[in-house]
C-alpha cells in the first residue's frame, strides 16, 4: 500500500526497501467516518510534516485503489518503557468534512433529494475548496418531507434526519470519482451480492461469534391509535389478553415483553392482525460474526462494506450469505484483515456459541 501526505510526500510504501514505514490499521463502517489510525517513527522523513485538521492523508491499495481519503484528527506522541519513541496519528475519513459547516437553515418541506442537495451547497459555500462535497447517487422517494433546523455540524443534521430519523433511516457515504467527493444515499441500504465465499480450508482463518439477545421481543403487546388524549390511552386487543406470543421464541429465551405502535390503527380487530403478522416475523438474537480472511480469489471483487458474502463454517454450522458491516484493513498485511458480518451489535454479550 501507499500512503501519501497532501498529495505530495510518501509516507509509506509497502514492499519498498524504505525502513521509514508506517504501522496503521484502516477501519470502516456503515454509516459512519472512516478511521485510520498509524503509528510513525523519527526516521521517517514526514515525521514534523504532520499537522492536526490540515493534514491531508490518502491510503492507495494496489489492487482496489483509493481506499481512505480524509485528513489527520490527532497526533498523540509516545515514549514506551522500552525505550520508542513515536507518534500515534489518527485520522478521519471523507464525511468528516461536513463536520466543519453548520447549515443556518429554515423548516424545510421537501423530498429528501432536495434537502441533501441545499444542505450540500451550503456547506460547499462556507468551506475551503478541497472540503467540498457534491451531490451524487441518492436513491430516495418523492415523498415530501419535513425537516427542522438543529443548528448543528452539517454530518449531525444528516445522521439526525436521514439515518437516525423516526421515518427515514437509510444509509450515507462519501464516494470519490476523479478526484471529485460525492455525497451518496438511499432509503435502504447500499448492498450487492459479492461472487466470493468465505469457507473454511480456503480463505477464512479464524471467526468469532457474538451474540446479543438484549433486544428481544417474545411477548408482543400491539397498541393502536390514541383514543383518549388527555390520559394517552391506545386501542388495544379485545378480551383479557392483551399480548401475542412467538412461542418459537418463547420456548428458546423465555418471555420477553416488548410493544409496537400502529397509530393508523383505530379497531381491535385490525389491529389482532396487524400485532399476528409482526409477532410472527420477531427476530432472535442479533448475531455477528468477525471473520479474519485471506482475499485469494484475484479475479474476483475484493472485500468490501455493504457487500454480501457466503460464509461456510462447517464446524460451526455455518452456510448463510451475510451483509458485511464493517473491515479492519492492516496497510502492511492484508491477510490480517477483519471483516464484520451480520447485525451491529452496540454491546456484546458474551455468549460466544448457538444455544
Amino acid at each position: 500500500m501507499l500512503v501519501t501526505l497532501d498529495d505530495a510526500k510518501t509516507l509509506h510504501e509497502t514492499g519498498s526497501v524504505r525502513t521509514n514505514k508506517l504501522i496503521g490499521t484502516i477501519t470502516k463502517e456503515i454509516n459512519a467516518i472512516d478511521t485510520f489510525t498509524f503509528n510513525i517513527y523519527p526516521d521517517n522523513s514526514c515525521y514534523s510534516d504532520l499537522k492536526e485538521l490540515t493534514s491531508l492523508i490518502k491510503v492507495y491499495d494496489d489492487k482496489e485503489g483509493l481506499i481512505f481519503d480524509g485528513r489527520v484528527l490527532t497526533i498523540s506522541p509516545y515514549m514506551t518503557d522500552s525505550g520508542e519513541i513515536g507518534k500515534q496519528v489518527v485520522c478521519e475519513g471523507g464525511l468528516c468534512f461536513l463536520k466543519d459547516s453548520v447549515p443556518i437553515i429554515k423548516q424545510l418541506k421537501c423530498t429528501i433529494r432536495t434537502y441533501i442537495a441545499t444542505l450540500l451547497s451550503a456547506h460547499n459555500k462556507s468551506v475551503e475548496s478541497y472540503k467540498q462535497i457534491h451531490i451524487g447517487n441518492i436513491n430516495c422517494s418523492q415523498a415530501q418531507h419535513i425537516f427542522n433546523p438543529g443548528y448543528e455540524d452539517t454530518f449531525s443534521e444528516l445522521t439526525k434526519n436521514l439515518i437516525s430519523g423516526e421515518d427515514i433511516r437509510g444509509e450515507m457515504r462519501v464516494r470519490i470519482d476523479k478526484g471529485i467527493r460525492f455525497f451518496d444515499f438511499t432509503a435502504n441500504e447500499f448492498s450487492e451480492v459479492s461472487n466470493k465465499t468465505i469457507q473454511l480450508g480456503r480463505n477464512m482463518r479464524s471467526i468469532t461469534q457474538a451474540i446479543d439477545p438484549s433486544e428481544i421481543i417474545t411477548r408482543l403487546y400491539p397498541l393502536g391509535a390514541v383514543i383518549n388524549d388527555d390520559t394517552g390511552e391506545r386501542v388495544t386487543l379485545s378480551g383479557v389478553t392483551k399480548y401475542i406470543d412467538n412461542d418459537q421464541l418463547i420456548e428458546r429465551y423465555g418471555v420477553h415483553a416488548g410493544t409496537m405502535i400502529f397509530d393508523n390503527i383505530t379497531t381491535p380487530g385490525v389491529l389482532s392482525q396487524a400485532g399476528r403478522v409482526c409477532a410472527g416475523a420477531l427476530k432472535a438474537a442479533k448475531v455477528q460474526y468477525e471473520v479474519s480472511a485471506i482475499d485469494i480469489d484475484e479475479k474476483l471483487d475484493g472485500f468490501a462494506v455493504g457487500c454480501k458474502y457466503r460464509i461456510v463454517n462447517s464446524y460451526l454450522g455455518i452456510d448463510e450469505v451475510l451483509r458485511c458491516i464493517g473491515t479492519s484493513i492492516d496497510i502492511n498485511d492484508r491477510s490480517q484483515n477483519v471483516l464484520t458480518f451480520g447485525d451491529k451489535i452496540d454491546t456484546i454479550s458474551g455468549m460466544t456459541s448457538r444455544k
